[in-house]
């Protein structure tokens, strides 16, 4: 994962994929340097992007592992699980995920290197949140077996579902992360705001529907969004 924290803020109709890592570059860095006062770009870099690319396992998948793995808590004396209970801990899992998504897309890997970025931005969120994530690792965990049993169910079978998996992904990033000061109004209003980046996303990862209505079909994605009311306010539905 190379990093230039200085550059230019990307804007979010621009999909490119090199982009996109930028920009959450951009953002982990600047939640970095808020949370530990008086660290500027180039510490974010030397504490954390190079622990990540030099440390990271690729077949450990458990967000909290990862951290448990990476981190090391600021008093030695402390127990080793504290380290979860820091919003840094979020920073480093999404920084992981970035640069396995950066590894991925140089294998030709596309597919994965999009889900890697999607789970990237998802964390990415919880840093902005700047609160304590070991429930946000824990309701992870719960929650996306109760969404894949759900959505395995409604898609006719874990095939397609896998299939269709990156896309959804990706409509909940731009959910997660839009910048937004407010909750989305109704899911469909949020749905009609990112569908044609969802179509887009779609296009360019050869990502096929039978009889396609995106609005529709990214409604009943963000039914099954885990933390969907964190975005979208219950009106509306």
């Amino acid at each position: 994962m190379e990093a230039n924290t200085k550059s230019r803020y990307v804007s979010r109709a621009d999909l490119n994929f090199e982009n996109r890592v930028l920009e959450l570059t951009t953002k982990l860095s600047n939640c970095y340097k808020h949370y530990v006062p008086g660290a500027s770009d180039e510490d974010f870099l030397s504490e954390i992007v190079e622990v990540v690319v030099n440390g990271d396992d690729p077949s450990v998948d458990d967000p909290k592992a990862i951290v448990l793995r990476l981190a090391r808590p600021s008093d030695e004396s402390l127990p080793r699980e504290r380290v979860i209970e820091s919003p840094v801990a979020a920073v480093i899992a999404s920084c992981v995920f970035l640069s396995r998504a950066g590894k991925a897309i140089g294998n030709c890997e596309n597919e994965l290197a999009w889900r890697y970025l999607a789970d990237a931005s998802y964390w990415c969120g919880v840093a902005h949140t700047g609160i304590a994530v070991e429930p946000m690792f824990r309701r992870t965990v719960e929650e996306t077996k109760a969404q894949t049993k759900k959505e395995h169910s409604r898609s006719g079978g874990q095939k397609r579902s896998a299939k269709w998996q990156p896309a959804r992904d990706f409509a909940y990033s731009l959910i997660r992360n839009s910048g937004r000061k407010t909750k989305w109004p109704s899911r469909k209003n949020a749905a009609e705001s990112i569908e044609s980046a969802v179509a887009q996303f779609c296009r360019e990862n050869e990502i096929t529907f039978p009889q396609f209505d995106g609005v529709k079909r990214t409604c009943d994605w963000l039914e099954a969004m885990p933390d969907e009311a964190d975005y979208i306010q219950k009106k509306g539905r």
